[in-house]
């Protein structure tokens, strides 16, 4: 890696987030990351547990996810105990608050470097925390197995939920009386969503909060038609990409998934945008952090 010096020593980076989870975003992003950072030659493993201040004694950095969350105070302090450099991934919600926000803009304040997924994420967390930080913006990765092109065999929309989240509720309501044919997909392991997205013409989110979707990105990637709520703080990374305000009324998503299926004429600019957003790049980018927070 470009950081390192013949003979050097190879980084050892510590990830920190929450004990792992069979799903959500940041544990895929994850599962997909510490590989592509492998391949540069970073020695990088997901730390948690017990004893974690002892088990953080071997690296030379970490990489904490989250900020918001209760689990993220244990992650801090085992920091702190050993006086360890570190880099953050905010994933920053506005509307959480299970740490105080004084103790939040600590964490970032003494953070090597910040890495928000968007410019928007980095205003809201700006706005929020009434301050500027070392901000990196990198956004999340998708793995070139997505990448499809649109076929005439595709039929119907799909949308990805979790425990009534996403509130898929009010897409199916719209493509109901237009009578378009609607999957909900919950509790698909990630292997499968490839084969799984390329069966459907469109891909709609009415999500209310997402810092970068990696369901939009992959749907992207994978030839769907996208309407992509505006909750994504993601869309920057996409120009062209259509949204909606996710509360907007019934006839108003009517009208959004009408054109989402029916359209003749389709801008498929940000499908190609997706694709360029690889994880090796991304781990690339983050690797150029490593560096500069260890110098």
């Amino acid at each position: 890696n470009h950081c390192s010096r013949e003979g050097a020593r190879v980084m050892r980076v510590a990830i920190l987030n929450h004990d792992p989870a069979g799903e959500g975003g940041d544990q895929v992003a994850l599962d997909y990351l510490i590989p592509a950072l492998r391949r540069l030659k970073i020695e990088v493993e997901h730390v948690w547990g017990g004893g974690l201040a002892g088990k953080l004694a071997r690296f030379d950095l970490a990489h904490v996810y989250h900020i918001n969350c209760c689990h993220c105070q244990v992650n801090f302090d085992a920091i702190a105990k050993v006086c360890l450099p570190y880099v953050v991934t905010p994933i920053f919600y506005p509307e959480i608050h299970e740490a105080p926000r004084d103790r939040q803009t600590a964490w970032l304040a003494n953070a090597r470097a910040v890495m928000p997924f968007s410019r928007a994420e980095m205003i809201e967390l700006v706005c929020e925390l009434g301050r500027q930080f070392n901000f990196w913006i990198i956004p999340n990765g998708t793995d070139p197995k997505f990448h499809s092109e649109p076929s005439v065999d595709r039929v119907g929309v799909c949308s990805e939920d979790w425990n009534g989240t996403k509130f898929t509720d009010k897409i199916q309501a719209a493509c109901d009386e237009l009578l378009t044919p609607f999957t909900r997909i919950e509790k698909t392991p990630h292997e499968e969503m490839p084969a799984t997205l390329r069966k459907f013409r469109a891909y709609a989110s009415a999500s209310q909060s997402d810092r970068m979707s990696l369901s939009i990105g992959e749907a992207l990637c994978s030839g769907c038609r996208v309407l992509s709520s505006t909750a994504n703080r993601g869309n920057e990374w996409y120009p062209g990409v259509r949204t909606i305000d996710p509360l907007a009324p019934h006839s108003v998503w009517m009208e959004r998934i009408m054109d989402l299926c029916r359209a003749p004429e389709w801008d498929w600019r940000p499908n190609v945008a997706a694709r360029e957003l690889t994880w090796d790049l991304v781990a690339k980018q983050v690797e150029e952090v490593y560096c500069q927070a260890m110098r």
